[in-house]
Order: structure tokens, then C-alpha cells, then sequence
């Protein structure tokens, strides 16, 4: 009985004290369970406050303006054209194909050249769905370029032109105020740029063929000119309508050709290829090739390495002037309309002031007059020799660097001062000799665009 009274009092005790513990808490800062609240919450508002001005304010970051371009060419997408030193049987004369699907099998629906204007619709891991104008198709992704590569693309297709804003806006020598004044520029006037100062304060600009200035960025206005892609239709009539006024097509038998030598050699083995197919993209000198492709597949032939589009081939060899062309040498042309400054097809030289080229679709593999070249090569080096696949005899007519390139240009600047020549005529044509015709050409690198 002692023991259960004693649990008893113990019990009592420490409940009582309990009870005095609470009380001695909660009274302890004579605060009531209200005021508890409010001085909870009056803590709260001050910590946020104070993480408020311990909090850096956001950094206001200028938005970049593009002083050169207006903001609708922010997200302007082109077309390039990949220049490989292997160059595949797909490959084709400076243009690439826009397929119905994703498939490189499928229907061709457009052509596209560097600096085709384009949109695009979807990306996949090897093709770009794109439009442009009228076209929608797929192109490979490689093919496409965007921003600020968009429009060097641009600049050096010369699809990006300034319009001139002031009534007298000086055409200047350097990209600065102290240079020698050049022109004056007309207000509205529009040029092709060619270049932009590093601070983008001057624009180099192409006013004539012979004449290239700086004006003030300020002074301009730029704008782009979208060449939409081509059909292929399209596409195929440039060549058609180059040839239409060179539709006089001559048979071997009404040729001259040279005797003997390299050159004599080289186009006996050409002409074996009259009336074969042309093919966009082909290299095969039976079942068709374009007209680069059938270039370079017969100086392979003979041990010369030559580039795939004609473009490329403009800078190999050496550069011939027009009235100094020889049986072998290659000619260039401007055939495509939307833009005369892309040299858009090649043809071998023959003598007699004619040509052996794949002409288009219709026509193939043909002689022709030799018209209007704005270029000419020399790639033969007038030693006879048979032909010769093996590597370590294959002499390289390609120039694959800027150096070699910027060093082309300036052995032709050098050869050539004048922008046309004067073409004396010669009844007789001798073998391997130079020749001479009536045509008044363009000097040989008047066409071909730096780079």
C-alpha cells in the first residue's frame, strides 16, 4: 500500500511541474499566442526585405544592333555550295539539287547556287527541309548556312547590295575620310557590296566592273536581293539560251584539229565523246557528265588533276589571255542570268575559233562557236604524253589554297590591263599555234570572283 502511494506522489509531482514548465514558456516573454503570430510574421517581412537588398538587381544588357543589316535579315538563311577537294559523281556545276523527299533518290525539284535565298522548315540529322519562293523540298543540311555565314555567302554572290541615301555620297579609296575621293554616287543608286570595314563604319562597294570604292555605312541603305531557287527547268534553259545564239554546231569533219602533240592527242581522245549525254552531276564520258565533269574527267585521262565545278576550274592552270588561246586550252562563260558575275560553264578550245563542250540536255556533247568567254586556262604543258592514270605521274592543275589563289590573281592582273581585246581573223588555223578569231572577249580573269 506504501508503494502505490508513493508512485501516486511522484506521479502528482511531475505533473505539476510539467504544467509550471509550460506556463513558465509561455509566459515567460509575456506574450499571448496573438502576439506570438504577429511578431512571427512582422520577422518574416523583415528577412524578406533584407534578402530583398542583399538581392544584386538584374544587369541590363544592351541588345546588339547589327549596323550593317536591318532586323528582318536577323535569321536569314542561304544556300552554299560545299567546295571539297574529293569531288563525287553527285557532285554538279556549282549548284545542288532540292529533293521532293529526304532521299538524294528522289524527284529533283529545284536547283539551288550559293546564295539561293531560303527558309527553313524542319531539321533532320542529314537533311534540311527548306522553301524558297515557290520551291519547297529537302536539301542536304550541309548546304544551308545561317546568320552571320548566311550572308558572307550573300556578300560574296553578291546578292547583298547597298542603296544609296544622300544626293552626294563619296566613293572613296580607303575605308577612311583621308582617301582619294574616287566618284560621286548617285542618291537611290543600288551596288553590290564586296566588303565591310572591321568597325563596320564603311562599305566596299562594286560600282562598274573596273571601279570598286568605300562609302559611309550611314550614307547606305542595305538590303538583300533574294535569288529564290531555280526549277530545274529553269536551270537547264540558261544553258539553252547561251547556246541559242551559238546554235551553229559544226561535225568533226568540218574541224580542224592540231597534228600532232599533246594537244593533238588530247582532242583526238575528245572528240570520240561527240553526241553523249549531259548529265547534272556526271563525270562519265559514256554515260553523261555536265559540262565540268566532262573536263575533268578527259584531262584526268591525260594526268591532269583538275577541280570539279567550273568555277573552281577558272583557277587552274595558268591564265591565258583571249586572243593567245591554244587547241586545249579551257574557256569559261556566264551563262547563268540572274547573276553575270558566277561563271557557270567550262569548254575545251578546239582551234579555228571553235569549242568542244557538254552544251545542255538537249544538245550534249557538241562543237560549237566559241561565243563570248570571260576566262581562259592553260592546263596542257605541250608535251606529248600518253594517257596515264597512275597517281605519281599525275600532274595537279588544282590550286586547293588562298595563297595560291590571291597569286593567280595577281599573275593575271599583271597579264592582262585591258577589260576587252580586238580579235584579228586568220583564214588558216595552224596546229598548236596561237589563234585568233573576230570576237571582241572579255579579258580572262574579268569573271572570276576573289576570294
Amino acid at each position: 500500500m506504501k508503494k502505490k502511494i508513493i508512485v501516486a506522489s511522484v506521479f502528482t509531482v511531475a505533473l505539476i511541474g510539467g504544467i509550471i514548465g509550460i506556463k513558465s514558456v509561455s509566459g515567460g516573454h509575456h506574450t499571448s499566442g496573438a502576439e506570438t503570430k504577429i511578431v512571427q510574421k512582422t520577422t518574416i517581412q523583415e528577412t524578406t526585405t533584407a534578402v530583398q537588398h542583399e538581392t544584386k538587381a538584374p544587369v541590363e544588357t544592351k541588345k546588339k544592333v547589327d549596323l550593317i543589316f536591318p532586323e528582318k535579315y536577323k535569321n536569314v538563311s542561304a544556300i552554299k555550295i560545299e567546295k571539297k577537294k574529293v569531288k563525287s559523281e553527285d557532285d554538279s556545276d556549282e549548284m545542288v539539287e532540292i529533293y521532293e523527299k529526304d532521299d538524294e533518290k528522289s524527284k529533283v525539284v529545284g536547283i539551288g547556287v550559293d546564295g539561293s535565298y531560303v527558309k527553313i522548315l524542319k531539321k533532320g540529322k542529314k537533311f534540311y527541309q527548306i522553301k524558297s519562293d515557290k520551291i519547297t523540298g529537302y536539301v542536304k543540311k550541309e548546304n544551308v548556312v545561317t546568320g552571320k555565314k548566311a550572308k558572307e555567302v550573300l556578300i560574296e554572290a553578291k546578292d547583298v547590295i547597298v542603296k544609296v541615301k544622300a544626293k552626294k555620297t563619296e566613293l572613296r579609296s580607303e575605308d577612311n575620310k583621308k582617301s582619294k575621293v574616287l566618284s560621286n554616287l548617285q542618291e537611290k543608286a543600288e551596288y553590290p557590296i564586296t566588303d565591310i570595314s572591321k568597325d563596320k563604319k564603311w562599305i566596299k562597294v562594286e560600282r562598274t566592273s573596273t571601279m570598286s570604292g568605300w562609302v559611309k555605312t550611314k550614307d547606305v541603305t542595305v538590303k538583300i536581293h533574294k535569288e529564290y531557287l531555280y526549277t530545274p527547268e529553269e536551270y537547264d534553259d540558261m544553258l539553252e539560251q547561251e547556246w541559242a545564239a551559238n546554235a551553229i554546231t559544226y561535225t568533226l569533219e568540218e574541224t580542224s584539229l592540231p597534228k600532232e602533240g599533246e594537244a593533238a592527242e588530247f582532242l583526238k581522245y575528245a572528240t570520240q565523246f561527240l553526241g553523249n549525254r549531259y548529265v547534272w552531276g556526271g563525270t562519265s564520258l559514256t554515260s553523261g557528265a555536265d559540262c565540268s565533269g566532262f573536263t575533268m574527267s578527259l584531262f584526268k585521262k591525260f594526268g591532269y588533276s583538275l577541280s570539279r565545278t567550273a568555277a573552281e576550274q577558272a583557277y587552274n592552270g595558268k591564265a591565258v589571255k583571249s586572243n593567245k588561246l591554244k587547241p586545249g586550252d579551257l574557256v569559261f562563260y556566264h551563262t547563268d542570268r540572274k547573276n553575270k558575275n558566277r561563271i557557270s560553264h567550262v569548254a575545251i578550245y578546239i582551234g579555228d575559233g571553235k569549242i568542244l563542250h557538254s552544251a545542255n540536255k538537249t544538245q550534249g556533247v557538241i562543237i560549237s562557236r566559241l561565243g563570248n568567254p570571260c576566262a581562259a586556262r592553260r592546263i596542257l604543258s605541250g608535251k606529248s604524253v600518253k594517257k596515264d592514270n597512275d597517281k605519281d605521274k599525275e600532274k595537279t592543275a588544282v590550286v586547293s589554297t588562298k595563297k595560291d589563289i590571291k597569286r593567280l590573281n595577281q599573275e593575271t592582273t599583271t597579264e592582262e590591263e585591258s577589260s576587252t581585246v580586238e580579235i584579228e581573223k586568220t583564214t588558216q588555223v595552224p596546229n598548236t599555234t596561237e589563234v585568233e578569231t573576230t570576237t571582241k572577249v572579255e579579258e580572262t580573269e574579268s569573271c572570276i570572283d576573289e576570294e
